[in-house]
C-alpha cells in the first residue's frame, strides 16, 4: 500500500502512456519487438492487450478513501 500523491499519479499516467505508445508501435510494425508490455503475440500476429492496459491504469489510480463513521 502506498500513499497517494498527485505527482505519483502524474508519473504513472505518463509512464503508462509511453508504454501504450511503444506497444502500439510494435503492433503496427513500426518498431522491432523487444520485451514490450501490453503486446500479446499469437499465431495470427501481434495485438495490443487492452485488458492488461486497463488493469494497469486502474491500479495506478487511487481508490477512494473509506467512508468515515460519526458516532453520536
Amino acid at each position: 500500500m502506498w500513499q497517494y500523491s498527485r505527482s505519483r499519479a502524474a508519473r504513472d499516467e505518463k509512464t503508462l502512456n509511453a508504454q501504450e505508445a511503444r506497444a502500439r508501435a510494435v503492433v503496427d510494425g513500426d518498431t522491432a519487438p523487444k520485451s514490450t508490455r501490453f503486446v500479446t503475440v499469437t499465431a495470427k500476429g501481434r495485438r495490443l492487450d487492452t485488458a492488461s492496459l486497463e488493469r494497469a491504469r486502474m491500479q495506478a489510480r487511487p481508490s477512494p478513501p473509506p467512508p468515515t463513521r460519526i458516532h453520536a
